[in-house]
């Protein structure tokens, strides 16, 4: 089963973490690439064969890809989230 929770990450921005519990450890964060979102196909493929493994994983989106735009954001701004 799926989580998606919604936080704020600066004053008036958010990000959308979807997590998939699971009963080993460690957590699993799993962020997407440059182009795509966390619910590109190979992004899911990925999650899902980790959770299926039992490892609890949280994907995001940066906040380019939340607030619809196509360029990545700056380093600091990336490393922030």
């Amino acid at each position: 089963m799926i989580t998606t929770t919604t936080v704020e990450w600066a004053p008036g921005r958010t990000v959308t973490l979807r997590h998939l519990r699971g009963h080993r450890s460690p957590a699993v964060l799993l962020a997407h690439g440059a182009g795509v979102d966390q619910d590109h196909p190979l992004q899911v493929a990925v999650r899902d064969a980790i959770a299926a493994a039992g490892f609890p994983v949280v994907t995001f989106n940066y906040p380019y890809k939340e607030e619809g735009r196509g360029r990545p954001d700056r380093a600091d701004v990336l490393l922030d989230v």
